[in-house]
């Protein structure tokens, strides 16, 4: 049996916190083609975590819906979920075409690594707004701790 089912969303919520984990090694590295890869290895695992939490009938999908729709960080995290496995994307959340890119220092350094949308965000502060807010979720259902 595949370890995933046994485990469940916990599984994945696991699995989104060594995304996350791989993402900031690969920053402090500053290995570019790392950097690309964990970021949409994290921000697709994050997204699906609504999938595991309805699937083990921990939440309703429309409460999971709902809860996207409540949290822009979920709905930029949909959209580079959808936007980095799917060729064509129809049904954005807020950006159809979410870019991430790095940024250069006046040196020619790398400054950072943005998702540009109607704004700029910084990949890190968004991956660790995305975990924050599922934790918050995750803990006023007594989920965190059971």
């Amino acid at each position: 049996m595949n370890r995933d089912w046994l485990e469940g969303w916990k599984g994945q919520y696991k699995r989104i916190i060594r995304w996350s984990n791989r993402l900031n090694i690969s920053i402090q590295n500053g290995d570019s083609d790392e950097i690309f890869d964990f970021t949409y290895a994290f921000f697709q695992s994050c997204y699906h975590l609504r999938d595991w939490l309805v699937a083990d009938g921990v939440a309703t999908k429309q409460e999971m819906n709902d809860f996207i729709e409540s949290n822009i960080e979920l709905q930029l995290c949909r959209d580079i979920c959808n936007a980095t496995k799917h060729l064509q994307y129809n049904k954005p959340s807020i950006e159809p075409k979410p870019r991430i890119g790095r940024e250069l220092n006046y040196f020619g350094e790398i400054s950072g690594y943005y998702l540009y949308s109607n704004k700029r965000y910084p990949i890190t502060e968004l991956m660790y707004s995305c975990i924050k807010i599922w934790e918050i979720y995750l803990n006023s259902k007594g989920l965190l701790n059971a």
